[in-house]
């Protein structure tokens, strides 16, 4: 048992059979974070003198208590989830992701309510996981009523826990979320086994981060991007790779950010060559070359495939 004050042995006379943590003050007994499997109508042998606190939702014996004290716990479902929201897209078209996004909404969309879906975008840094990813979580955000919810592990300032992350996606701040594992587990499985939820999460960074979440069952679906191919997972999830863009799409990425008329289709051809189709290289390339219309484009593409130069180079200012 624990005080305000620190750790500490019960107070004599105070008897508490639980399975949960106990926190004590002024000589009461708390019984805190007692499941609801332990405490729903069990009985509970308690002798307390004096007052009592609990904190993360436990209950509290106060006053003068002798004997059984019955614990009744409030279910998990009672917790309402917070109202939900997806990010605005930042690119209006994906050029040349057509079939990617179409096989993830297969995936989405068949679960129809059924059980749990699951699409994992992989790729290199700014290869558009994060777009693709988000596309089809709005074209699919119909079949999933009971929100969407976006968690982006890569602004997390310590070690990334997805449960934790997701729970603290779900729910308000109070009343405040349970510290121990198992009950944050018992928590997400008795949200997640009834709603039709849809989980945004970007930057999943092992394979491990995702098995407790695909321990899960219910009717939601999880949508992820992640930079490690996660091969383990293969039959799991419905994983998808993404990889350089193919001339045709990297062109007309390149005329639809550059502007009509300010390539010639030899130098649109020659820069997306010289990117290698990476998308994000495209974009800053010709949006370099739209915001200075006097820079000369056949001058600047020998500087995107010069070593020594090609980082300052792709900088569009």
């Amino acid at each position: 048992m624990e005080d305000e004050n620190g750790p500490g042995d019960a107070r004599p006379g105070a008897e508490v059979r639980d399975s949960g943590d106990a926190r004590a003050t002024d000589g009461g007994t708390a019984i805190t974070g007692v499941s609801a499997a332990t405490a729903a109508g069990a009985p509970v042998s308690v002798w307390a003198t004096g007052a009592a606190y609990a904190s993360h939702g436990g209950v509290a014996i106060t006053g003068y208590v002798a004997g059984d004290v019955r614990v009744t716990l409030p279910s998990p479902q009672s917790r309402s989830v917070q109202d939900s929201v997806l990010p605005g897209e930042q690119r209006p078209r994906l050029f040349g992701r057509e079939a990617e996004i179409s096989a993830g909404l297969d995936v989405l969309r068949r679960a129809d309510g059924g059980g749990r879906a699951a699409v994992v975008v992989t790729g290199a840094p700014g290869i558009g996981k994060s777009d693709v990813a988000l596309r089809m979580s709005r074209l699919a955000a119909e079949q999933y009523p009971d929100g969407q919810f976006h968690i982006n592990l890569a602004l997390s300032t310590g070690p990334t826990d997805l449960v934790s992350s997701i729970l603290h996606a779900l729910f308000p701040p109070e009343p405040p979320l349970p510290d121990r594992r198992d009950q944050q587990l018992a928590l997400l499985r008795t949200t997640l086994a009834d709603k039709r939820v849809l989980l945004l999460v970007d930057d999943i960074v092992s394979e491990e981060a995702l098995l407790e979440i695909l321990s899960v069952d219910g009717p939601f679906a999880l949508v992820g991007t992640s930079r490690v191919k996660l091969s383990g997972l293969s039959g799991l999830v419905c994983l998808i790779d993404l990889g350089p863009l193919p001339a045709a799409p990297s062109e007309e990425l390149v005329r639809s950010v550059a502007g009509p008329g300010r390539l010639t289709g030899e130098q649109t051809a020659a820069l997306s060559a010289a990117c290698a189709g990476h998308p994000l290289a495209l974009h800053i390339a010709a949006a370099h070359l739209a915001r200075r219309p006097r820079v000369n484009a056949d001058r600047y593409l020998p500087e995107i495939t010069n070593p020594d130069r090609s980082v300052k180079a792709l900088v569009a200012g």
